[in-house]
């Protein structure tokens, strides 16, 4: 096989001797110069303002000019270590011109992602080709580009993700109106994340879609790309349902996503719009009191989960034995009591009966009727309460019902005694 510095040498002899025997020509002296052509590759890296960062997108192209009598061909991609890739698409082929011979061109236009800062370079890639001789025999030719090397800067240290994109947008749709539920319905949110100049891989995770008062489910996220010349557009599609248990409106929190725009070289953020979600017909909260639920549902909380822990291992203590009823009757006080909230609610109407009915119904809960005495102070509240329900009205002005019905709640622990 004639290498190719040897096939140029013997061609430029050829055109050279040629007109001593009377055969020069323009013709023959152009074949005699494509003949000397094996062809040549080029990889370079797009031209950039600014010196790139890590793991941002930077165009790296391929080409080559060959004879156009190719019968096989395959474009050896080197090992690359220091860079993520991706191909844009497949390699395309055009009839051009190149130091005024005819020949084939061949383009391909990777992305490449720096994985470090510092200098990076790019091994040669190798182009075989099997070339057809004006004989008709194939030889092989094997031709290589020469290393590109570009310099990179180390990503900047940001809190959350680093997302260098060339573009980025988001799209927020939902199936139903958030703030017309009726009962018990429910509304799913589809946020898609689009970037130019991406992985998909590099997109970010799903955000923290939640808030006090509203039950929320998440779906699988899904991940999708398509190729062009200009860099990948990277897609995650997120979806989340949401209930609300209560007829309370609640607001879904606005959620920021920072960026940096890789063309105008500067920090940006995209925001995901805040929303109400409520039943219909329902009146928002006032921007203050939702203000207010929102930071004390976040400092509560902890608090009730340390509470149920507390309880949790109070039971767990050994020598502790509770095991009946009145045993565990000071952990009954500390949940809600329906007795204890229908005696203030009559206590602020001023409905006397209903506050006996009340108060009897608070005592004897605790107090079944096959247990000792109650105490003789609670006795003396329904006493009161009864004199206040039943007594001439001359003797029932003389009573201060509000205080007999605060001091049988203060007595409340006296019951089971």
């Amino acid at each position: 096989m004639v290498t190719g510095a040897l096939r140029q040498a013997v061609g430029g002899l050829l055109v050279s001797l040629l007109p001593a025997f009377g055969f020069a020509g323009p013709d023959m002296a152009a074949r005699a110069k494509d003949t000397a052509f094996d062809g040549v590759l080029e990889a370079t890296v797009e031209p950039l303002a600014e010196t790139p960062f890590e793991e941002e997108m930077v165009l790296l192209t391929i080409r080559g000019f060959y004879p156009e009598n190719i019968a096989l061909q395959s474009l050896q991609r080197p090992e690359f270590n220091d860079v993520g890739w991706m191909e844009l698409g497949k390699d395309t082929w055009i009839d051009t011109t190149y130091e005024g011979r005819k020949v084939k061109s061949m383009t391909r236009i990777m992305a490449v992602f720096p994985k470090r800062g510092g200098r990076i370079t790019i091994p040669p890639f190798v182009h075989r080709l099997t070339m057809v001789t004006r004989t008709g025999t194939r030889e092989a030719h094997e031709v290589r580009s020469d290393p590109v090397s570009f310099e990179v800067r180390a990503k900047p240290a940001v809190e959350g993700w680093w997302l260098p994109a060339r573009a980025l947008r988001v799209t927020d749709s939902w199936d139903r109106a958030p703030d017309q539920l009726p009962p018990g319905g429910l509304a799913r949110r589809i946020v898609t994340l689009e970037a130019v100049g991406l992985p998909p891989g590099q997109l970010p995770p799903p955000p923290a879609m939640r808030s006090p008062g509203v039950m929320t489910f998440s779906d699988p996220e899904q991940r999708s790309h398509e190729l062009t010349t200009h860099g990948p557009i990277s897609r995650v599609i997120w979806r989340w349902t949401f209930r609300l248990p209560t007829s309370t409106p609640a607001i879904l929190e606005p959620v920021s996503i920072a960026w940096f725009d890789t063309k105008k070289r500067r920090d940006r953020v995209l925001t995901i719009a805040q929303q109400r979600i409520a039943f219909a017909g329902s009146q928002p909260l006032p921007p203050e009191r939702a203000s207010l639920l929102r930071v004390w549902s976040d400092r509560l909380w902890p608090v009730a989960v340390a509470i149920g822990f507390a309880l949790g291992l109070g039971l767990l203590i050994p020598g502790l034995q509770w095991k009946t009823r009145r045993d565990l009757s000071w952990m009954k006080r500390l949940l809600p009591n329906p007795n204890v909230r229908a005696l203030r609610r009559a206590a602020r109407a001023g409905d006397v009966a209903a506050m006996r009915f009340a108060a009897q119904r608070l005592v004897f809960a605790e107090n079944p009727p096959v247990r000792p005495a109650i105490d003789p102070d609670v006795e003396g509240c329904l006493a009161d309460l009864d004199r206040a329900a039943f007594a001439p009205p001359a003797a029932r002005a003389e009573l201060d019902v509000p205080a007999a019905v605060n001091r049988l709640l203060r007595l409340r622990r006296f019951f089971a005694a």
